[in-house]
């Protein structure tokens, strides 16, 4: 059921898979910093999240047993949890997408992102100690005095989505769905929803993620690449300023 006067109001009973434990962010810290600075003491499965003015945003601690050249792979799997959860809270006739590699787009515009964090000495043969998924979503516009002057975004009070932690139950749920995927059926398979709700590729070209998560793009006898790493380094769609998603 969509909520509408609800909206944000939640009991703060959070209920997460049997691999996941929650941790409510305070104050004015990051529930991104966060979890990095806490990844080697808390472990794969903790699940960062904070409410506040104009945002909500949460991120998940993983343990990959890959390198890291390859473990970036996870970003897409995780980005298609997300877009799963949103689509399953928000008004069933609107459809939610992805700009690459992380834009979260509803409507086409744009609600949020999301991000990946790695250890900054880890060499890309070697396998990391942790991955920090992240998201940030634009809660409300309350304190934008003329919303309509940015048409190229909007929020989940706006949207009359469901409220932050039932948003963020279904991610939990849809993660552990999407990563147990990959295990039992392969890479292609977890991503396969990924691939099928990104934005701005042409009708009849072939996606597919390559071995180190680049997008790989097939139209018209050629293939081109648009990199992961560099988008992640530099999330065009993240206001560092405000401490969260563009307006």
């Amino acid at each position: 059921m969509i909520a509408t006067e609800a909206y944000g109001e939640s009991s703060g009973r959070l209920f997460l898979p049997p691999a996941f434990t929650g941790f409510p962010v305070a104050g004015e810290a990051h529930p991104f910093d966060v979890a990095q600075e806490r990844a080697g003491e808390e472990g794969a499965g903790a699940l960062f999240h904070a409410e506040r003015p104009g945002l909500f945003a949460f991120a998940l601690v993983l343990e990959p047993d890959v390198p890291l050249a390859r473990a970036r792979r996870a970003f897409p799997v995780a980005m298609a949890a997300v877009a799963d959860a949103l689509a399953a809270h928000c008004l069933p006739e609107r459809s939610v997408s992805i700009g690459w590699p992380g834009v979260l787009l509803y409507d086409t515009s744009r609600i949020g992102g999301g991000r990946l964090a790695w250890p900054r000495d880890c060499a890309e043969g070697e396998v990391p100690d942790w991955l920090v998924f992240g998201v940030d979503l634009i809660r409300d516009r309350d304190a934008v005095a003329e919303p309509g002057r940015f048409p190229e975004t909007t929020s989940l009070r706006e949207e009359l989505f469901d409220g932050p932690l039932e948003i963020l139950e279904s991610f939990a749920r849809n993660a552990t769905r999407r990563f147990d995927l990959w295990e039992a059926q392969g890479y292609d398979a977890a991503i396969a929803d990924f691939l099928h709700r990104l934005e701005g590729v042409a009708s009849g070209a072939r996606c597919r993620i390559g071995p180190t998560g680049d997008l790989l793009i097939r139209e018209a006898g050629r293939e081109r690449t648009r990199p992961l790493v560099p988008a992640l380094v530099e999330a065009a769609w993240f206001d560092p300023v405000a401490g969260g998603p563009r307006l």
